[in-house]
């Protein structure tokens, strides 16, 4: 019986909603997630011939949920930059410097601070923000893999006395079925860090103006909630399958229906 405590996810970049892959290699601490695999069905309206309902067919086939997580500093980039679409970094510390991080595996990091800017423009011309694979095995049987995936919202929970919190919303092409990439011990391994803590939070604010330069901190703050949410809706087309063909940003799409 599984215990739920080999629970895993995971995630890597794809060149394309429609690549089918078989193996992740970013795995994310997480709390909870509520991923769904839903066919949609679609039912004849002739009554001729039926004493019950008449018979039904499969609809378009796609996944989607919430993925509740700690967040951790050495996993957190990845989902960020799936929400954002971007991101840039700057090296504070060399490898090999007095500051970088010492790992579990034994090597030492680089420390370097992230800048996440959404993007203004479609990535290509089938999705407005890039594309994953992301794994979920719930400690037994089968791995679920979402291909096709894009992380279009992500909001943080920072109060106070407590470990921050965030949700990230994840819709996905395609869902299918492998044996899990690895055991539970490659998640320690890898991620291998503490999570944010609400002291290591501080919240800036700028005064009528933008631009990194016009933020000042501001100490008064109890608690925030802050996110990013990018609307997007799956576009179904007279291709010949039954997935989605396409993520497309409403805001970008508006009259174009």
């Amino acid at each position: 019986m599984a215990s739920g405590t080999g629970g895993q996810i995971a995630l890597t970049r794809s060149d394309s909603l429609y690549l089918s892959i078989e193996s992740v290699d970013q795995f994310q601490n997480f709390v909870s997630e509520s991923m769904e695999h839903t066919l949609t069905e679609l039912e004849e309206g002739s009554i001729t011939g039926n004493k019950d309902a008449p018979p039904s067919h499969k609809g378009i086939d796609f996944g989607a949920g919430d993925i509740t997580v700690e967040p951790d500093p050495n996993a957190l980039g990845h989902w960020m930059r799936g929400v954002f679409g971007q991101s840039s970094g700057t090296i504070l510390c060399e490898v090999g410097s007095l500051a970088t991080n010492s790992s579990e595996l034994g090597d030492n990091n680089p420390v370097i601070q992230h800048s996440f800017l959404p993007i203004q423009s479609a990535v290509d011309n089938r999705n407005f923000l890039p594309a994953y694979t992301m794994m979920v095995y719930r400690d037994v049987g089968s791995a679920f893999f979402f291909q096709g995936t894009q992380l279009h919202g992500m909001e943080f929970q920072i109060t106070a006395g407590q470990l921050v919190g965030a949700t990230v919303n994840v819709m996905s092409r395609k869902i299918e079925r492998f044996t899990r990439t690895a055991g539970i011990e490659a998640l320690a391994k890898v991620v291998g860090s503490k999570p944010w803590v609400w002291d290591m939070a501080s919240v800036e604010i700028s005064s009528g103006q933008t631009g990194f330069s016009n933020l000042l901190v501001d100490t008064n703050f109890e608690a925030i909630n802050i996110g990013i949410n990018v609307p997007l809706e799956g576009v179904v087309l007279l291709d010949g399958n039954k997935n989605y063909a396409t993520g497309r940003s409403m805001r970008k799409c508006i009259g174009l229906r």
